[in-house]
């Protein structure tokens, strides 16, 4: 660990991940509509090139595993966000649907490498007892990234097009996410020599070995299915139980403060209990949600308050990953743990759309795709509690 690295590095991360995550993934809610006017490709084209960053994000993680073996989280993110501004310059000057796909494929990538796995492992490397509270911290700013840039990316496109609104965050990489990247984040030593002489393919089958990696791999990559498909369909599923598409979206909207409000609570209170404790609750929470959903004639009240208990475990849950990870397999083993965890999660977490999506054209209702999620929600739960049990 640095010695007394103070709280700059957490607050340059604060900053970057609320730039890389508004700019990278949530902006693009947004400028798909303007975009799909502008050069008349279809909403289904340009969410499948977005479908495809995710994706290579899920396999950039698992390299970004690799790569942090033998260089420090300094160079990795600075990288990451240099090829992140690049790709939103190339986003600009799209005329072709295949160069938007090259483009975003490119994009995915640098997300692998500037997202909160990759800060979690800078994370890793700089706090020792503090960790926990450094991961808070950050994932509470990364909670804002859609409240700003929602109505940023709205403002930007309607007075200048969205063009000059990706070149305006291609900019925000180049000239403040890379330089506090490079000049905040301490430069880490190099691996131990036991460290370094280990072959990384020996080092990942150890790992695979290992009880509570095989139990929290499963629970891990079922929770991102959850999740992604409810972030998906959380409207028309709550359209489907009786609410107006208006309502639907403004109840569904109510998720991205509760999520905050969930970080801010576990960085208050979560100090005096166990992760794996908070775990268990953040994973109750969604099964609780999924079964109000059950009923059969659900009160507004009530999916008010699956909106609550997704929003809120799903926030808690970004904290949960990153400590536990460490938790169980320390600093050194950081990396290579986070990035064979995470990397196939977050390829899952592509795939939970398109499973619930199946769901309901197979079975004509959203009672299946329900009772599937919920069933995935409660093994991911058992599984989490078994890894975090593993000896």
């Amino acid at each position: 660990m640095s010695a007394d690295p103070g709280w700059r590095p957490v607050q340059a991360l604060c900053i970057t991940q609320i730039l890389s995550w508004g700019s990278l993934y949530y902006a693009f809610a947004i400028l798909q509509q303007p975009i799909a006017k502008e050069m008349g490709w279809s909403a289904g084209a340009l969410m499948g090139a977005f479908s495809l960053g995710l994706l290579l994000t899920g396999v950039a993680t698992f390299g970004s595993g690799l790569l942090l073996r033998r260089a420090s989280s300094r160079q990795v993110m600075t990288a990451g966000s240099v090829l992140a501004g690049i790709c939103l310059l190339a986003l600009a000057c799209c005329q072709e649907l295949w160069q938007f796909y090259c483009a975003w494929a490119v994009a995915g990538i640098a997300m692998g490498a500037t997202l909160y796995e990759t800060a979690f492992a800078a994370l890793a490397r700089i706090y020792d007892a503090d960790y926990k509270k450094a991961v808070t911290m950050v994932t509470l700013a990364g909670g804002l990234a859609s409240t700003v840039f929602w109505p940023l990316t709205e403002a930007l496109a309607s007075a200048f097009g969205w063009r000059e609104c990706l070149g305006a965050y291609a900019l925000l990489q180049w000239m403040v996410c890379a330089p506090l990247h490079w000049f905040v984040l301490p430069p880490q030593s190099p691996p131990s020599k036991t460290a370094a002489a280990t072959n990384w393919h020996e080092e990942t089958r150890g790992l695979m070995r290992r009880r509570e990696f095989r139990w929290l791999s499963i629970s891990f990559m079922l929770h991102a299915v959850v999740f992604s498909a409810l972030s998906v369909h959380l409207v028309p599923l709550l359209h489907a139980r009786g609410l107006s598409l208006r309502e639907a979206t403004w109840m569904a909207a109510l998720a991205g403060p509760v999520q905050v409000l969930g970080r801010a609570l576990e960085f208050r209170f979560g100090e005096q209990w166990p992760i794996s404790r908070t775990g268990n609750f953040a994973l109750a929470l969604v099964v609780g949600a999924l079964f109000l959903l059950w009923w059969p004639r659900v009160p507004a009240l009530a999916l008010a308050a699956v909106v609550a208990l997704y929003g809120a475990s799903n926030g808690v849950m970004t904290i949960v990953r990153g400590v536990s990870i460490r938790e169980r397999f320390g600093s050194e083993q950081y990396a290579a743990a986070s990035g064979a965890l995470m990397g196939p999660a977050i390829i899952c977490r592509a795939a939970g759309p398109l499973l619930a999506s199946l769901l309901l054209a197979h079975f004509e209702g959203y009672f299946a795709v329900v009772a599937g999620l919920t069933c995935l929600a409660a093994i991911s739960w058992f599984t989490y509690l078994r890894g975090m049990d593993a000896a």
